[in-house]
C-alpha cells in the first residue's frame, strides 16, 4: 500500500507518508475509529471510521523539517490495494 512521495513546488523538499503506509498506532490497521476528542474536533459522529497518517517534509539534505501524526475523516480516505 506504498504512496508516491510528491516534491513540494519549487522547495526541493519532499512530502511522504510513513514508509510502511497508514497504519492505526493503537492496532497497526490503517483504519481507526473516532473518540471522543477526534470526533468532536473532526465533527463526525462517535466510533466514526478514521485513518491515521504520520507525514514526514524533509528538506535536500533529508532532514525532517515538518513532522505530523494526522488523522482523517474516513469519508476524505480512499485505499487502494493491489492483492496480486
Amino acid at each position: 500500500m506504498g504512496l508516491s512521495p510528491t516534491a513540494a513546488t519549487g522547495t526541493g523538499a519532499v512530502i511522504a507518508p510513513a514508509a510502511t503506509g497508514i497504519l492505526d498506532p493503537a492496532t497497526g490497521k490503517p483504519i481507526g475509529a473516532a473518540d471522543p476528542y477526534t470526533a468532536n474536533m473532526l465533527r463526525i459522529p462517535l466510533n466514526t471510521p478514521t485513518a491515521e497518517a504520520h507525514w514526514t517534509v524533509v528538506d535536500e539534505k533529508n532532514r525532517a523539517i515538518y513532522v505530523a501524526q494526522v488523522t482523517y475523516r474516513g469519508d476524505c480516505v480512499k485505499l487502494m490495494i493491489d492483492f496480486l
